[in-house]
């Protein structure tokens, strides 16, 4: 049984230096922070020169990244107003994109630290930076740490504007999607994973072979997930299960006390570690019960619980959750993407029973590319079951386990940690009395038509 941890070692890896001492992950900071995370829209950091070489070279790295692009397309390079218009464009998408959460932008340093920071200027020629990678950031589930940085190497959208185009097409076009990556990597300092873009209500087990594109409207669909040219010059969503995520920040400022752990949300789901004093029972007689939680903004009922192995390779855990009435249930199982547990990690497995005690569902590693999920191309070690139909009322159960065939094998000298988010979205069915007054206010409306002719709503 696992006490809940203290300080966090992390890797100096893992601190992007020179950006004006912003860090990728914080040594502490005040717990829990209640004020809004407040983020830095960076246009003007000259940590490079534009040419792969770390050294400043008196002009902002965006402008030498924006130079970079234009000059390879053959195109007049952006002038100070134009640079000026696309800023402004893409502070306001991001603003917009995370409305109804607890995040400030601005493009200036905020005067309180510490801060998150987007850098719109990372040297695409960079040596360790893939070709053609958009951005990037490192993940943190439930936002445990302040201060961190995703990064957006400008100059390798290129493929965005079309050389033909009027001027105010290619600014507007270069505006959304850059603004749409911002989106995207901050999304990851905050817990966020590309196949959240999944949870779509509309993909379920049915659809998993052919889902029709519906992952691509929402901010974490990336180029894995089939997110075209197009998808990329329109201002993109949150998906339900990024909501979820969203949902737990900050859920683990009782257990990591000398972190920010800033939330997105009034009133996150806590992260329980009821498991951690008492082993989760192995069978479904001994299941431990998840508690429940209303999600601030995704619409899911949530349970955020930590568990461990309790230091050995055939332990198994599993928990219990009743639902009222039918719906469709999300359940995640962290552990290799809990960087911070480095020595902890392991491929986990879950799987979703019926309460017959029939397998339902069951995941280990998650496979997605394009319109397929749970095919295609392995892209993590951690589990999910994504919107997994629950037909009737009743007590499911979630069973926790090593893999069968790990990547990343369970120990018996550690803990073998990992966290499971679950989340329930009953379906809603009318109470008889509402469908009585649902039958009256049609057969009125009808009437009225009948009396005034059909009207219109204007096409949106």
């Amino acid at each position: 049984m696992r006490p809940p941890p203290g300080v966090l070692r992390l890797p100096a890896s893992w601190f992007l230096p020179g950006l004006a001492g912003a860090l990728l992950w914080p040594a502490a900071g005040p717990s829990p922070a209640t004020a809004a995370v407040a983020v830095h829209l960076n246009f003007t950091a000259d940590l490079h020169d534009g040419a792969g070489n770390a050294a400043s070279n008196g002009t902002a790295d965006w402008i030498d990244e924006l130079n970079q692009m234009t000059t390879a397309l053959g195109i007049a390079a952006f002038s100070p107003a134009e640079r000026a218009g696309i800023e402004a464009e893409i502070l306001s998408q991001v603003r917009t994109v995370y409305t109804g959460y607890s995040v400030t932008f601005d493009t200036v340093p905020p005067e309180t630290t510490p801060y998150d920071t987007i850098y719109v200027g990372y040297d695409n020629d960079t040596a360790e930076f893939p070709a053609g990678t958009l951005g990037f950031a490192y993940l943190d589930i439930a936002n445990i740490f302040a201060g961190q940085t995703a990064n957006v190497a400008p100059a390798n959208f290129d493929f965005i504007i079309e050389v033909a185009e009027p001027r105010s097409t290619q600014m507007a076009e270069l505006a959304t999607a850059l603004a749409g990556t911002a989106a995207h990597e901050l999304g990851h300092t905050f817990g966020l994973l590309h196949h959240d873009a999944y949870s779509d209500p509309g993909i379920t087990p049915a659809n998993y072979g052919s889902t029709g594109g519906l992952q691509n409207q929402y901010i974490m669909a990336t180029g894995p997930t089939g997110l075209d040219e197009t998808g990329r010059e329109t201002l993109r969503t949150f998906a339900p299960w990024e909501k979820a995520v969203f949902d737990v920040t900050g859920a683990a400022a009782d257990v990591y006390t000398t972190y920010a752990n800033q939330s997105l949300v009034a009133s996150p789901v806590p992260l329980d570690i009821t498991e951690w004093g008492t082993d989760a029972g192995s069978t479904l007689g001994t299941a431990l019960p998840l508690s429940l939680n209303a999600g601030a903004t995704s619409g899911f009922d949530l349970a955020f619980i930590a568990g461990d192995l309790e230091q050995t390779t055939a332990d198994v855990d599993v928990y219990s959750l009743y639902v009222s009435s039918p719906g469709r249930l999300v359940a995640e199982a962290f552990s290799a993407n809990l960087p911070y547990e480095e020595i902890n990690k392991f491929d986990v497995a879950i799987e979703l029973l019926d309460p017959s005690g029939t397998v339902l569902a069951s995941n280990d590693d998650l496979f997605y590319y394009g319109n397929l999920f749970n095919a295609g191309f392995k892209q993590q070690e951690d589990a999910c079951l994504l919107n997994i139909p629950l037909a009737a009322a009743g007590t499911y159960y979630l069973r926790v386990a090593p893999s069968a065939s790990p990547d990343l094998p369970a120990e018996a000298s550690v803990d073998n940690v990992y966290w499971l988010l679950t989340g329930v979205m009953l379906d809603v069915v009318p109470e008889p009395g509402a469908l009585s007054l649902l039958a009256l206010t049609g057969a009125l409306g009808l009437a009225g038509r009948r009396g005034r002719g059909r009207s219109r709503r204007p096409a949106r």
